[in-house]
C-alpha cells in the first residue's frame, strides 16, 4: 500500500491497540484528511493528543472539531439513554444494533464516531416513537425502510423496521426476516442479536456497501474488535455466509482486518482490497456506485435507465410511506412524478453527478472495475 494508507493503519493500531510506532514519520496533514473521510477523526485526535500535546499548532488546528465531535458524542448517548427510558415505559420492543453497540468495543466509546443511532423497532409501535421524537424537536424523513429523524448539532436517529435494506441486494433480507427470534434479551423490551448473528449483520451490511459503491477503514476495524471479543461460532457463520453467497468477499474481509491489526502478513489481494478500501471513503463513491451497477454487457443509454428505474420506481409499500396520501389508489400514479421532483430538487446535485459518472464511463474501466470485484468475491 501506499505510505500515507500505511501511516493511517499504524495510527488506528498505535491509539486502538498501543502498538509503538516511529511518529516522525508521519504526514498528519494527510493522515488527518484519511481519518476524515472514514469518520474517524476521534482516533486522529486522541493519536495528536498522545504524541504532539506540546505543539499547539498541530491541535489548535483542529481544536473546535474535536470538542464539537466530543459534545456530539455526549449528546447523542443521551439521546439515546432518553429513547430507551420512553421505549420501557411505552413497553415497546426494541434492538440497538451498529454503532451505537459498537462503541462499546472501542477503549474509549468515544473513538467509535457515529453519523446517527440505530435501532430496529416493532412494527406495530413507530408512531409513539414518532410522536416522542417529534416532540423532542426532530425533524421528520421516511427513507427506504427506515424513518429519520434529525436534530442540530448532526443528532439523528434511524428507526428501523428491518435490518436489511432490499435494495442494497444482500441476498440477506429473508436471513433476517424475523430478527426478533435471532436476539438474546437484555430486558423486558431491549435486545440484541445473538453474537453470531450480530457478526453475520455487520459483514452482509458491510458487503451491501462494498458492492454498491464501497466501505470504509472503520467499518474494518468494527469487524476485527467484534471478532476479538467474542467467542464466535464460526462453523455456523461460514454455513450462513456461504448459504447466501458471501463466504469469499468475508473472508477476504477478515484477512484484511488481520493483516492491519493482527500483524498477519499482507498477500497481493489484501494490499488491493486494502487500497480499495481506503480510497473508498466511509461511504464508497459515486464513481464506484456507477461501475457497480452498471451492466458491461449494455450500453450507455441502458445502464443509465437502469438506475434511473431503481432510484425512481419504488416499490408500492415504499410509496405509500413516503407518500401516504397514494393510498388513494386514484392519486398513486402521481406519486412517481412527486418522486422525480424530490430526486431533482432535494438530491439535485447528486442526480447530476450520477449522469456525469456514466457519461465519462468507458467499456474498460468498467470491465476491469467487474474483474476487480470478482477478485474481491464481491460479485452481487
Amino acid at each position: 500500500m501506499r505510505k500515507e494508507f500505511e501511516d493511517f493503519v499504524s495510527v488506528i493500531n498505535n491509539v486502538i491497540f498501543d502498538k509503538s510506532i516511529d511518529v516522525k514519520n508521519i504526514d498528519l496533514e494527510k493522515t488527518y484528511l484519511l481519518a476524515k473521510s472514514h469518520n474517524m477523526r476521534t482516533i486522529f485526535f486522541a493519536f495528536v493528543k498522545m504524541h504532539f500535546a506540546h505543539d499547539s499548532k498541530i491541535f489548535a488546528k483542529h481544536e473546535r472539531e474535536y470538542d464539537l465531535l466530543n459534545y456530539k458524542h455526549v449528546l447523542q448517548c443521551k439521546e439515546y439513554a432518553e429513547l430507551c427510558l420512553e421505549l420501557k415505559r411505552k413497553s415497546i420492543r426494541y434492538i440497538p444494533f451498529k454503532g451505537i453497540l459498537l462503541k462499546d468495543l472501542y477503549p474509549s466509546p468515544s473513538m467509535r464516531e457515529m453519523s446517527d443511532v440505530d435501532v430496529l423497532a416493532d412494527k406495530n409501535n413507530l408512531s409513539p416513537i414518532k410522536d416522542f421524537l417529534i416532540g423532542r424537536r426532530y425533524s421528520f424523513e421516511h427513507k427506504g425502510h427506515h424513518d429519520v429523524y434529525t436534530k442540530d448539532p448532526g443528532l439523528c436517529f434511524e428507526i428501523h423496521e428491518a435490518l436489511i435494506d432490499k435494495q442494497r441486494n444482500t441476498g440477506f433480507d429473508k436471513y433476517f426476516d424475523d430478527p426478533w427470534k435471532m436476539t438474546i434479551g437484555v430486558g423486558s423490551e431491549s435486545a440484541r442479536l445473538s453474537p453470531e448473528n450480530e457478526f453475520i449483520y455487520l459483514l452482509a451490511h458491510l458487503y451491501g456497501h462494498f458492492h454498491q459503491g464501497g466501505t470504509g477503514v472503520r467499518s474494518i476495524l468494527d469487524i476485527y474488535l467484534f471478532k476479538q471479543k467474542h467467542q464466535l461460532d464460526f462453523s455456523y457463520i461460514r454455513s450462513v455466509l456461504e448459504k447466501n453467497g458471501i463466504l469469499e468477499f468475508s473472508e477476504n474481509i477478515l484477512r484484511l482486518s488481520d493483516v492491519w491489526f493482527s500483524d498477519t502478513s499482507p498477500t497481493a489481494l489484501s494490499d488491493e482490497l486494502g487500497e480499495y478500501v481506503i480510497t473508498s471513503g466511509s461511504y464508497g463513491t459515486i464513481e464506484r456506485m456507477t461501475l457497480d451497477l452498471s451492466n458491461s454487457d449494455s450500453s450507455k443509454t441502458k445502464n443509465i435507465y437502469k438506475t434511473v428505474k431503481r432510484k425512481l420506481f419504488l416499490n408500492k409499500n415504499e410509496i405509500q410511506k413516503r407518500y401516504p396520501w397514494t393510498k388513494n389508489i386514484l392519486l398513486f400514479p402521481i406519486a412517481y412524478f412527486a418522486r422525480a421532483f424530490d430526486i431533482m430538487t432535494k438530491h439535485n446535485k447528486e442526480a447530476k453527478h450520477w449522469l456525469n459518472e456514466f457519461k465519462s464511463m468507458d467499456e474498460k474501466k468498467l470491465k476491469e472495475h467487474k474483474e476487480r470485484m470478482r477478485r474481491f468475491g464481491a460479485n452481487p
